[in-house]
């Protein structure tokens, strides 16, 4: 049987016994394709109900987005909420900044979205522009 939502197949009616239910680890993220890295169990529907359908592994990046609330999966992307408009839009809709993270004294690069959407920011730098035209006009 397949949960026809989120295209996941039953594996086993069963839990284990650390409680979360026995579902077969894959080999990649069922979100984003990614492969041979950390998995998270998370509940899909967000109900955190017994039902095996429920339940599936992401890897660790889209388990974190999938339980916020800036980001919503659209069955094929992510999209995220700009915070200046409010609007939920396609991540490729957003400014990539370089940045790193460390985790156990060990430095990673990561890509992480900007907060406004590429639309606000430059809305935001034409208006800018136009304060200092305006205060410059007023140098004269």
């Amino acid at each position: 049987m397949t949960c026809h939502i989120h295209n996941l197949k039953e594996v086993s009616n069963h839990y284990g016994e650390d409680g979360k239910p026995d579902i077969a680890v894959p080999e990649r993220c069922f979100l984003c394709g990614k492969k041979d890295c950390r998995f998270e169990l998370a509940n899909l529907d967000q109900k955190y109900s017994e039902i095996v359908f429920d339940w599936g592994y992401m890897c660790s990046v889209c388990y974190k987005r999938y339980d916020s609330e800036k980001y919503h999966w659209n069955g094929k992307d992510w999209d995220k909420r700009c915070t200046k408009c409010g609007e939920m839009k396609n991540m490729s809709l957003f400014y990539q900044r370089k940045s790193t993270q460390t985790i156990g004294g060990k430095t990673y690069p990561r890509n992480d979205p900007t907060s406004w959407c590429i639309d606000c920011t430059k809305e935001w730098g034409n208006s800018l522009s136009l304060a200092k035209k305006a205060l410059n006009n007023k140098n004269i």
